[in-house]
């Protein structure tokens, strides 16, 4: 009734409403949390997959959290980053900034970070296969081929430090 009285363009317009409207009202559909978009998703079980992805603008949400999507963070770990305060979240991040410092180093050839929770300081890459000495960072191989020498001089089982090592009664405490 509408079409054959109002002119082609606002027709559409209504009709196009109408449409918006209904698609609306479907259950499971969730409007885009960005304001600049009015587009939306059909999303009929939000607990089985939080991560609502916009049709219109691709933006990524938490659904469950209602926040743009916290890539990395499981919803647990967010809300409860999220309740800290900034001093709690420096104080966080200096103890994993020291934490890391203190317990992983860089492989020497293809530098990811590996940790060493006991045993010697001879240690194989998982990566590429790179060995080399924990303390210094020396090739094994070179040390193993040639002698102690090899390693760092600052490194505590370096010849040069092995007197004073045992004057001191210094023994190697990663046997233990």
């Amino acid at each position: 009734m509408v079409e054959a009285v109002a002119e082609k363009d606002v027709f559409d317009r209504l009709s196009e409403q109408e449409s918006f409207n209904f698609i609306r009202e479907m259950e499971g559909l969730i409007s885009c949390p960005n304001s600049d978009c009015s587009g939306g998703h059909l999303h009929p079980h939000p607990e089985e997959e939080p991560i609502f992805t916009c049709e219109g603008c691709h933006a990524k949400y938490c659904i469950l959290c209602e926040v743009p999507y916290h890539d990395g963070l499981s919803c647990a770990e967010y809300k409860r980053q999220a309740g800290l305060t900034e001093e709690q979240k420096k104080q966080e991040a200096a103890m994993a900034e020291f934490l890391r410092e203190k317990l992983t180093k860089r492989c020497p050839k293809c530098e990811i970070l590996i940790q060493k929770d006991k045993g010697c300081d001879h240690m194989t890459c998982t990566v590429c296969n790179s060995q080399f000495c924990w303390d210094c960072l020396a090739d094994w191989n070179i040390i193993i081929r040639n002698d102690n020498r090899r390693h760092n001089p600052t490194y505590r089982w370096h010849p040069d430090n092995l007197r004073s090592v045992q004057q001191s009664g210094v023994e190697d405490d990663d046997d233990s």
